[in-house]
């Protein structure tokens, strides 16, 4: 008998005695009657769940894998607190987060064996080379135990997607991402009837509508988890994983969520990523390519010379405050650039330390400043700031050979990944902060990569070997 099955019959003989005696336990010694008291069964079996679950993943379980993708891809998604500028002290939200990161850690170490190989191709090295200058900067971080925490989600989430890829494989994969975000999506949708009060934010000094957030916790994170989910979906279906009403089922749903969200960024990102892979496919897309190009020099052009001057109108209707300042400045984002971009000078080297900027940058905004920011709201400029020039190296090597493979080894798949990947980032920090979904799918595109050039150098190795 395994260790697993051992463990499944304790599991189930054992487990519910051992949570009855421990809540037994627990209210005789309890004074009065708190709320957490009642709540010290449904812990425990989670708790002991995850133990055996953990257990079953360092086994190679392909279900208990999956079972933990979907907990991060769901559960760690999920915000049901507003945290103030430059609060990084531990809340149980954080301390869920880090205590599944930790789990993933533990079953790295205990899979070390078939993790390895991957981490001899050049994206996960240098993905870890990241991750291993963000640990280091927690000597000089302003925040010391956050940027280590941060640090520790980029090797767990490296971590997960390693093993996804060798227990699940891409079409497996992807599946579980498609329908766990797709279940997530339409819960935020629901919850606009269910708890109106946390899924929608309410108009503000910044903003003068209601914008969808679910149950993310800001409209722009809720924005760019679904614009994860179109751009998988899209994936799947051109893979032939998603039948074709399956696929208008959820491409309709993520669309209406995402406008409900109001994020332009995104929903931009989604839609061009599509467009140059649709045009790169196309034999005129050269020439579309090429108009487009020529029609926004026209624009920019004629703005030179004077003939746009009253086009303030036209800008208003796509502000969501009514002025078009907004448009002008990308909603506050030029001036926390303009910061970001003076903190990196003060340190271009190694900066402040990863994802540990957040009171630097809001304590140096004038005061007439009503934007958000927790962050440089670009993830190049962010990771100069948290990291410097040579710490940065690494994150920016993985995106330039992204970009070439663009060009020099044409893939859909992923390249429909690294454009949205791109194009948000100008807008938003992703990859270069505190590790999210979108960090979560860059590793999975990078373990993918891995597996892809593994597997043509074995075959290679094979053919070559058949020859002698």
């Amino acid at each position: 008998m395994t260790l697993t099955q051992r463990l499944d019959r304790l599991g189930l003989r054992g487990m519910p005695l051992l949570i009855a005696i421990g809540w037994v336990a627990t209210l005789a010694t309890t004074e009065g009657s708190d709320a957490p008291v009642y709540y010290a069964p449904l812990l425990a079996l989670v708790a002991g769940l995850i133990g055996i679950g953990l257990i079953h993943a360092i086994d190679r379980q392909a279900r208990a894998t999956a079972l933990l993708f979907v907990f991060v891809l769901f559960a760690l998604n999920l915000s049901f607190r507003q945290r103030g500028l430059g609060v990084t002290g531990l809340d149980w939200q954080n301390g869920v987060k880090f205590a599944t990161w930790s789990v993933l850690i533990t079953v790295g170490l205990a899979r070390w064996r078939e993790i390895v190989p991957l981490l001899k191709k050049s994206l996960l090295v240098l993905g870890c080379a990241y991750g291993c200058v963000a640990l280091a900067s927690a000597s000089w971080s302003e925040v010391p135990a956050y940027t280590g925490a941060s640090a520790v989600g980029i090797f767990a989430y490296i971590i997960l997607a390693c093993i996804v890829m060798i227990d699940l494989g891409t079409d497996g994969a992807l599946r579980i991402v498609v329908w766990t975000l797709g279940a997530y999506v339409a819960l935020g949708l629901l919850a606009t009837f269910i708890v109106p009060e946390t899924a929608w934010m309410p108009p503000s000094v910044v903003e003068t509508v209601y914008r969808l957030r679910g149950l993310s916790g800001h409209p722009n994170v809720f924005a760019q988890q679904i614009g994860v989910f179109v751009t998988m979906t899209v994936i799947a279906r051109r893979l032939g994983l998603l039948p074709r009403l399956s696929f208008l089922a959820l491409i309709g749903t993520g669309v209406i969520a995402l406008v409900l969200t109001g994020s332009r960024t995104t929903l931009l990102a989604v839609f061009i990523a599509w467009g140059l892979i649709v045009a790169r496919e196309n034999r005129y897309g050269p020439v579309l390519a090429l108009a487009t190009l020529g029609g926004l020099a026209a624009i920019f052009l004629t703005a030179a010379i004077g003939g746009l001057a009253d086009a303030s109108a036209y800008l208003q209707e796509f502000s969501r405050t009514g002025s078009e300042s907004e448009i002008f400045t990308l909603t506050g984002r030029t001036e926390v650039w303009q910061v970001a971009w003076d903190l990196f000078l003060q340190k271009p080297l190694f900066g402040w330390g990863f994802n540990g900027t957040e009171e630097l940058l809001s304590s140096r905004m004038s005061a007439s400043f009503t934007g958000s920011a927790v962050n440089a709201h670009n993830m190049y400029l962010q990771s100069l700031v948290s990291l410097g020039i040579l710490g940065s190296l690494p994150g920016f090597c993985i995106i330039l050979i992204f970009v070439t493979r663009l060009f020099t080894a044409p893939e859909p798949t992923r390249d429909r990944f690294t454009l949205f990947m791109l194009i948000v980032g100008m807008g938003e920090v992703e990859i270069f902060a505190s590790p999210v979904l979108l960090t979560l799918m860059f590793f999975f595109f990078i373990a993918r990569e891995a597996c892809r050039d593994r597997q043509r150098l074995t075959a290679t190795r094979i053919e070559v070997c058949g020859k002698e």
